[in-house]
């Protein structure tokens, strides 16, 4: 279901009072709107929105889903802008009468959108559970069509990716009505988002899957879990999986040591093998760092780990390998109880730091995705939090990550 926002509720913001609390502790020497290079812009109604996917359009523009919260719940919101971050359309919100949550997208061959997240239903008993929910729309965000998946307990999409027979592949969580466990949960699609098939992953504790994307043969997937572990390692692991292209697991792997250690995402490198990004505790400082790590086709074999972020907590969300090889993080840096910040770093191919910066002041920043401008910088979505009211945080940067 589409609703239309009134003309009042979805701002572009861009008041002195926000842009310096965003802009406290960037080095820049000027901050113009409009200024088609870089720029911060806010937008919601101040109540609890967050942007938690961004992806750059061929044109120049920017696309950014999320979830925004109203009157009756938390609705699915898309934003489409140019290149200097203006609206090019009054922000499209998706959803029914309780809440849905927009957490991933991807630009569509035909200039459309596809989105996934999650849907909350209400059964006749009263029993209030959530569906995968993916939506696909045209280029000016009016749906085409739209499926959930799952039953009356919860199963949510975290990532969602287009596959080589032209559907889709899911990935996220299912529990059970008393939501006393997750399992991992992949579900694959067709183009019209008609289901081929379903596979469940885990044991007897919580599993989550994150992201997942298709390989040779089948996909590759990273997310936690409490059930498996290695030697020397306890609590929540990293968990990798490669499976079949029946989405059955074929070689599964956990990474990590005695923390509270989450896969995020992966990605396939050239020359073979894949690039984990995880939130892990470091076992040198007890922190939670940036966990990095360069694995081989068989993943197992561990070419290199790197925990980044030293002594300061740091709660990686995405990462992005661009055109020149170089791997873009962003994240929320922890520097108080009440002070969250977004983070970008670059690192070189082995994990090396290039540049850190943060973006924010007092209060809560979260950054949740991140994409390359056709400019040589990047673009990143969150959220920024002042006084309790939470608005989606659109960035646009210059090449080294600079206002």
């Amino acid at each position: 279901m589409i609703i239309n926002p009134s003309s009042d509720k979805f701002i572009n913001l861009i008041a002195a009072f926000f842009v310096l609390a965003a802009l406290a502790s960037c080095n820049k020497e000027s901050f113009g709107p409009g200024d088609d290079t870089s720029f911060v812009k806010f937008f919601g109604d101040h109540l609890l929105d967050a942007g938690y996917d961004v992806k750059a359009i061929p044109d120049g523009g920017y696309v950014v889903v999320g979830t925004s919260a109203g009157e009756n719940g938390k609705n699915i919101i898309l934003i489409r802008t140019d290149r200097s971050g203006n609206l090019l359309w009054e922000p499209k919100l998706y959803g029914g009468d309780l809440d849905d949550y927009g957490y991933s997208l991807q630009l569509l061959p035909d200039g459309g959108f596809a989105i996934a997240g999650a849907t909350t239903r209400e059964n006749a008993e009263g029993h209030i559970y959530k569906n995968m929910y993916l939506l696909v729309t045209d280029e000016s965000g009016e749906i085409l069509w739209e499926k959930e998946y799952g039953g009356d307990s919860d199963e949510v999409c975290y990532s969602l990716n287009l596959t080589s027979d032209g559907g889709f592949i899911l990935i996220g969580s299912t529990s059970g009505k008393d939501n006393s466990s997750s399992n991992i949960w992949l579900v694959k699609t067709d183009s019209q988002g008609d289901t081929l098939w379903t596979r469940t992953h885990g044991g007897v504790n919580d599993e989550e899957g994150n992201y997942i994307t298709e390989i040779n043969n089948g996909y590759i997937y990273a997310g936690y879990t409490k059930s498996f572990s290695q030697q020397g390692q306890s609590n929540t692991n990293i968990f990798v999986a490669k499976t079949n292209s029946s989405g059955r697991i074929v070689f599964p792997y956990t990474y990590g040591a005695n923390g509270d250690d989450h896969g995020i995402s992966i990605m396939p490198m050239d020359g073979g093998g894949y690039l984990i990004l995880g939130s892990a505790v470091n076992p040198s400082t007890g922190k939670k760092n940036i966990f990095l790590s360069r694995v081989g086709e068989d993943i197992s074999n561990i070419h290199w780990t790197k925990y980044l972020g030293g002594d300061t907590n740091h709660e990686p969300s995405c990462f992005k390998m661009t055109a020149g090889g170089r791997i873009a993080i962003t994240g929320t840096i922890e520097l108080s109880s009440a002070d969250h910040r977004i983070f970008l770093m670059e690192t070189d191919r082995n994990g090396n730091q290039l540049f850190f910066t943060t973006f924010g002041g007092s209060g809560i920043q979260r950054a949740n995705a991140i994409d390359e401008t056709d400019e040589g910088g990047y673009i990143i979505t969150g959220s920024n939090n002042l006084g309790g009211n939470s608005m989606i945080t659109l960035i646009k940067t210059r090449p080294g990550g600079k206002l």
